[in-house]
Parts: structure tokens; sequence; C-alpha cells
């Protein structure tokens, strides 16, 4: 998790990934980050239990956090 958030997240960013979702497994929440800005993201959540993320890029896509550790 510290390595994807820390490290590679930033070379997302560089790159121009518009959305990054990051599973933290342990804690068992979603991740988001968008609006890719130089060396990181101007927007990022943290999704709990309970809630459902939606990818800007695709809308239909929905997925709830808690589908993700069934």
């Amino acid at each position: 998790l510290r390595f994807d958030r820390d490290v590679k997240l930033r070379f997302y960013a560089l790159a121009g990934v518009p959305e990054v979702w990051i599973v933290d497994v342990r804690a068992k929440r979603l991740l988001r980050f968008t609006l890719p800005e130089g060396e990181g993201y101007r927007s990022g959540e943290t999704l709990e239990a309970g809630a459902t993320a939606r990818c800007a890029g695709l809308p239909v896509l929905a997925v709830g956090v808690d589908e993700l550790f069934g």
C-alpha cells in the first residue's frame, strides 16, 4: 500500500493517468485519486464500507466497496 500510494501514484500522475484506484486490503477501503497535476493528484478520497466508487472515465462502472471484500 505504501509503495503504491507514495511511489507509483507519482508516476501515474506524471503520465497523466486520469484516475487511480488503490485497494487497501488491510483496512478494507478504496483510495480513489483524480485530476492529475504535476507529480500528484488534485483530488483524493477514501471510500469505506457501504460506499460506491464510480469511475469518471467509464460512468457505467460502479463498484461497491463491500463487493471488493466479499
